[in-house]
């Protein structure tokens, strides 16, 4: 079904249903293993991906540092990223110096069951 958005109405695929009062979120398609359930509660106060990244480049170039935690779902998971300084490289083609960030992923839910749910911490 097309959504309205401003004054043009598109249509998403492989949408999610946003929870309301009388619904429960839910990814289509459905994952096709069992994940732990990601929970309305969950969802309050995070971002997607992109505007993660997004928050990310503006921080290093505020404040020059990658420290940052970021609440990301995804529209089937919730996890946290947590961003960190390493040392600087040198970079054939760059002048000077190149920032490196470490990003470690926290599962939180969504993540099918049998690899562990909420337990696994990415780098």
């Amino acid at each position: 079904m097309p959504r309205r958005i401003g004054r043009a109405s598109i249509y998403i695929p492989g949408s999610i249903t946003l929870p309301t009062a009388r619904s429960r979120p839910e990814a289509m398609p459905p994952p096709d293993r069992p994940v732990t359930p990601v929970t309305p509660a969950q969802m309050r106060g995070t971002v997607d991906q992109l505007a993660a990244y997004l928050a990310l480049a503006r921080h290093l170039a505020g404040r020059g540092s990658c420290a940052l935690p970021l609440a990301v779902f995804d529209g089937r998971r919730r996890y946290d990223l947590s961003f960190t300084d390493l040392d600087p490289e040198i970079l054939p083609g760059f002048a000077g110096p190149t920032r490196v960030c470490r990003m470690s992923r926290r599962r939180i839910a969504g993540f099918p069951v049998e690899r562990g749910g909420t337990t696994a911490t990415d780098q």
